[in-house]
């Protein structure tokens, strides 16, 4: 919680610093699979990561904000999915990159219990969190989505989020 505020705080102040270097792109989705792993084998959910071929091996990025902007979007897929779930984190090649240049699309999607309309309007607000009894039985802060927010317009990309309420969600998220 902590370490969310302290993060928060940068986003908010224009003072997070992006340390940019070459990694590998194949390896970032295998770790995060690495970490995920017992969770989702926790709530028994069927799970895919699928990484495009056609995309290039090395991308220049901060690894440590791209590995928890990853990490926070498939926690909240395999939090707030009841269990056998279906969730899967894709990563593909956007459109719109100019030459010499690679737009990344990930896209996080799940069965899960979906966000209302009404929250889609609040949830990269700092601390909200929807009001149901689903949500009020998982832990969280309300910083996760916000956070998420904060290191995608730091990196220049966007976000958007598709969800109905007992349906599930999808994030997708251009870099």
């Amino acid at each position: 919680l902590i370490n969310n505020v302290l993060d928060m705080s940068r986003i908010e102040s224009g003072r997070m610093v992006l340390e940019e270097s070459w990694i590998n792109l194949r390896e970032i989705i295998k770790e995060i699979e690495d970490l995920m792993k017992p969770e989702i084998m926790a709530h028994n959910h069927d799970c895919e990561f699928i990484v495009a071929d056609e995309l290039p091996e090395y991308v220049l990025c901060d690894k440590l904000r791209m590995t928890q902007l990853l990490l926070n979007l498939m926690s909240n897929a395999v939090k707030y999915t009841p269990k056998q779930g279906r969730i899967k984190l894709e990563v593909k090649e956007g459109f719109g990159a100019p030459t010499g240049y690679t737009t990344l699309e990930f896209v996080v999607s799940d069965t899960g219990i979906g966000i209302s309309k009404e929250f889609q309007k609040r949830l990269f607000e700092p601390f909200e969190r929807e009001n149901n009894s689903t949500v009020s039985k998982v832990m969280g802060s309300g910083l996760g989505m916000p956070i998420c927010k904060g290191i995608v317009d730091s990196m220049g990309g966007s976000m958007t989020v598709d969800s109905v309420q007992g349906r599930g969600t999808v994030i997708t998220v251009l870099l």
